[in-house]
């Protein structure tokens, strides 16, 4: 087929009149258009693009799945807990937001009961009950600021091997955790502590050794039936100030693995 379109000379060309031009047109019976099939293309970009995505959204949905079976149940992040600020350090959760800009329900979820693990389990001090002391050289004297739960009130170590403080309790109680404050106030001096856990006749019944105690030392351990908490310093770079002894039982399978 043939199509005759008529030029105007003068537009722009500095020719009078029209020209006639001569334009063919194939037009093919036997398929469809030039403009069909651009848009049958575009059709199928789009059915593949559709189908790209979806499987790019199945392998999405493949990962999230693989992501969710590496969320920390509330007992490992107890344990990390103890780990990280029950050693004087923060503790980092590391958890984004997913696609939607929102925690997702199984990391919130985990939190949620992480919380209350640690509500429940640091509930009560049992070192409340007892009677703060220290030991100078000779002899003994109360210390009540050692167990009253005020962090800004503290006792000092002098003198590491002579001085020692503790908590004593009128009854046997059991225990499987004790959280050591410094008053870091007047600088994290203690460089190496004994933990000693006695019954009523003194007579000792474990020893737990550690280092720095600094704003927080959580020490967990089975459970024992003691009478007396006492906190020896062995190593200090300046006159250690203990603010806070505390006592808890948690739930034995807490303890820190």
């Amino acid at each position: 087929m043939c199509l005759v379109v008529f030029v105007c000379g003068g537009c722009g060309l500095g020719l009078p009149g029209f020209y006639p031009i001569l334009i063919r047109v194939v037009a093919n019976s036997a398929g469809p258009s030039a403009l069909f099939r651009s848009s049958q293309r575009e059709e199928d970009d789009d059915n593949n693009n559709k189908g790209k995505n979806k499987n790019e959204d199945n392998k999405d949905e493949e990962g999230d799945k693989e992501e969710d079976d590496k969320v920390k149940t509330p007992e490992q992040l107890f344990d990390l807990y103890l780990k990280s600020v029950g050693r004087g350090a923060n503790f980092l959760l590391n958890i984004p937001p997913d696609r939607r800009g929102l925690i997702h329900e199984i990391d919130s979820a985990s939190l949620v009961e992480f919380k209350k693990l640690r509500e429940e389990n640091f509930k009560t001090n049992i070192a409340k009950s007892g009677t703060g002391y220290f030991v100078p050289h000779n002899g003994t004297r109360p210390a009540p600021r050692l167990n009253d739960g005020n962090s800004r009130s503290s006792e000092n170590i002098y003198i590491p091997h002579l001085n020692s403080v503790g908590v004593e309790f009128k009854a046997p109680r059991t225990i499987n955790c004790i959280v050591l404050k410094e008053d870091l106030s007047k600088g994290q001096n203690c460089k190496n502590f004994s933990l000693l856990l006695m019954n009523k006749k003194h007579e000792l019944l474990k020893e737990i050794k550690g280092t720095t105690i600094g704003n927080k030392r959580i020490i967990t351990f089975p459970s024992t039936e003691l009478s007396i908490i006492g906190l020896a310093v062995k190593d200090q770079k300046g006159i250690t100030a203990i603010s806070e002894i505390a006592a808890y039982r948690i739930d034995d399978r807490l303890i820190e693995k």
